[in-house]
């Protein structure tokens, strides 16, 4: 009955389980409309002085392909870092599940794009422009325990007008 969700025949609740491994489907770590900008002073990453963003403008949720992305579109947003609480806790040994998608990317240089939850940052990529598209898809096992409500930042920086979506931050 994998993938099914409802009332078994006795009556009991089934969840969504995979029949093959017996393991329950990724829980999503994060709310994609609750994230809050970070102030440039109060920014973990260091922004430069030069610094720039109109979050109006250049940050927010979206869907893509049917799922609720949050967006990143650097001609109006060069340098964000967002930060949400978690929404479930993480034990040592919990597999991240983390995907990032970007359009086509334009212009020269390198482009960053980070992930960090407390004090351990758990994705780091620099990517050189120009870029085709591309869907960025990591397991990551994780290190040590994390209560509910522990801080994950979410950063990019690019100078030049792309676009990238955090699609996935989930837990197995």
């Amino acid at each position: 009955m994998g993938g099914d969700t409802g009332i078994g025949e006795q009556g009991d609740v089934f969840e969504d389980i995979d029949a093959d491994t017996g393991n329950q489907e990724p829980l999503s770590i994060i709310d994609q409309k609750d994230w809050t900008q970070v102030a440039f002073k109060k920014d973990p990453f260091e922004p430069p002085d030069d610094a720039t963003c109109d979050a109006q403008s250049g940050i927010g949720a979206e869907t893509l392909d049917g799922e609720d992305t949050l967006a990143v579109l650097t001609g109006f947003c060069a340098w964000a870092t967002l930060v949400q609480q978690s929404t479930l806790p993480l034990k040592k040994g919990d597999i991240l599940n983390l995907r990032i998608w970007h359009f086509e990317l334009t212009g020269e240089g390198p482009a960053h794009v980070k992930l960090r939850i407390g004090e351990w940052v758990f994705f780091e990529k620099e990517i050189q422009k120009p870029h085709k598209a591309q869907l960025i898809a990591e397991s990551i096992v994780v290190p040590f325990d994390f209560d509910i409500g522990s801080q994950i930042y979410f950063h990019v920086d690019n100078h030049g007008a792309n676009e990238y979506s955090l699609v996935e931050l989930s837990k197995n």
